[in-house]
């Protein structure tokens, strides 16, 4: 059962589109203090979505520490996780350069919540 921790996360951000179906997925900077669910496979991140904002409204990002983060796929306790095409999580690929997120504290299948270390890997992490 996933847990969460102690957060590190950053004030004054607002969300760029709806996150009310986005909670616990990953998010990057889209302008100046706005962000938007990830939206390409490794893509560099900023955190994980921590509420259900409006549109325009003030969201709360985690950058650091224990998480929650929804799964796209199959992963495993220690794998390093990085956002997929719809933000959701998904273990980083053998055969491409991945900008690695997290890594997995639990196991987990598709759909799954698990607990994931934010901010464990370097944030330039490369899969080859």
């Amino acid at each position: 059962m996933a847990q969460e921790g102690e957060l590190n996360h950053i004030p004054g951000l607002v969300a760029g589109e709806a996150f009310t179906s986005k909670q616990f997925y990953f998010c990057y900077l889209s302008a100046a203090n706005t962000v938007v669910g990830a939206t390409a496979t490794g893509q560099k991140c900023l955190g994980i979505i921590q509420d259900k904002a409006a549109s325009g409204d003030a969201t709360d990002i985690a950058v650091c520490g224990r998480s929650k983060v929804v799964l796209s796929s199959v992963a495993t306790y220690g794998n390093t996780l990085v956002a997929s095409a719809n933000g959701t999580a998904c273990t980083a690929s053998a055969t491409a350069t991945h900008y690695g997120m997290a890594i997995a504290l639990e196991s987990g299948v598709s759909g799954d919540i698990i607990a994931c270390a934010l901010g464990a890997v370097p944030p330039l992490t490369g899969v080859s």
